[in-house]
């Protein structure tokens, strides 16, 4: 993204340089934010349960 160049929320923003690509609908909205919320639980479950490796 260019600096300090502002997109409106809720837009789907692509390429390089970056440009709006469309707008996206609600449910779209709130399956990214499902999304980024499932990744962090399982990061935060990955880093509870790993053990260190034998080999380090």
């Amino acid at each position: 993204m260019t600096e300090r160049k502002t997109y409106e929320e809720g837009s789907l923003i692509t390429g390089a340089p970056a440009r709006v690509a469309r707008k996206l609908e609600e449910p779209q909205r709130q399956m990214i934010q499902f999304s980024a919320h499932h990744y962090v639980e399982n990061w935060k479950r990955y880093k509870r349960d790993m053990k260190a490796s034998r080999f380090e």
